[in-house]
């Protein structure tokens, strides 16, 4: 019997050791604000940990502004949301893993936190060029109009590089239309219209966004050419097709890093990750540009 409570005792002893490691690490989710939409996310994230870690942890939902960050220890695990968070905690940069999350993949690129450590992952809200040209292939109709057309500053090597390793499509060809800081991009990219079978839009800024962006979905249009976005937001102002990381799918992977974290004391997928894709259609474009909806409705990505 005595020999029986030793055991229990020390089995005992061990699991409040082991809840106690784990209890002593703390999890702080960083908001770059303290807007509706960060606390959704944030909400939204420690209710899926809560119900799926197996063992509790603390989780503490802190801003930039909060006294609470000055407490962040080493063994703690930092989830920074969005840009602001993202480049304060880079700053922080001690021996913590980092997990950031809903951050441009150019911000994570510019930032290098391979220079200070490699305990770190980025769950991006971009989609991969790969994935957009392979949805744009699909929406070719004719051999006629088969370019794929992406407008690529001159200086961005990096996309060119990525769009010429991927190999024989099956149904269109790329056209790359290179543009200068100094061009009306508008222009410079309505000769390729003319055979072009779709137009995708990426991630550089200086061409897809505010009066560039429009006058390009308007043009576009005029040249019965649907266009592929990289983001939600383009949908509504004229794509065809948008293919982008929801917000659901941005979180569901930043909480299987955090599990991984929990689970094994570090982080085994490291690095950039990007999310499955999200595909919606806009049916007014596709009426107009006289696309089976029915078949848009079936296209998916191989991720």
């Amino acid at each position: 019997m005595k020999r029986l409570l030793i055991i229990i005792a020390i089995v005992f002893s061990a699991i409040v050791s082991a809840e106690t490691a784990h209890t002593t690490k703390k999890i702080y989710i960083v908001l770059s604000s303290g807007d509706a939409i960060y606390y959704n996310i944030a909400e939204s994230l420690e209710n899926t940990l809560s119900d799926s870690l197996s063992v509790p942890y603390n989780i503490d939902i802190v801003t930039l502004e909060s006294g609470n960050i000055k407490a962040i220890k080493p063994t703690d695990l930092l989830v920074p949301v969005g840009a602001k968070a993202v480049e304060q905690i880079y700053r922080y940069q001690a021996s913590n893993t980092i997990i950031y999350s809903f951050v441009e993949q150019e911000l994570i690129r510019k930032l290098n936190p391979t220079k200070f450590s490699n305990t770190w992952a980025a769950v991006t809200v971009n989609q991969p060029i790969e994935r957009l040209i392979k949805v744009a292939d699909k929406l070719v109709k004719t051999a006629y109009k088969n370019n794929i057309v992406i407008i690529v500053s001159t200086n961005n090597r990096k996309l060119v590089d990525k769009i010429n390793a991927i190999n024989s499509l099956q149904n269109g060809q790329i056209d790359i239309v290179t543009t200068r800081a100094n061009d009306v991009v508008n222009k410079r990219v309505e000769k390729s219209l003319f055979n072009a079978a779709a137009l995708i839009s990426t991630d550089e800024e200086a061409i897809w966004s505010g009066s560039n962006a429009k006058w390009l979905l308007r043009q576009a249009y005029n040249y019965q050419v649907p266009v592929v976005g990289n983001s939600k937001r383009f949908l509504k102002a004229g794509a065809l097709i948008s293919v982008y990381s929801s917000m659901e799918k941005i979180s569901h992977a930043t909480v299987n890093l955090i599990k991984q974290w929990t689970e094994t004391g570090g982080l085994v997928d490291t690095g950039i990750h990007y999310v499955p894709s999200t595909i919606d259609i806009n049916k007014s474009i596709a009426h107009a540009l006289h696309y089976n909806i029915k078949e848009l409705n079936a296209i998916k990505v191989q991720e």
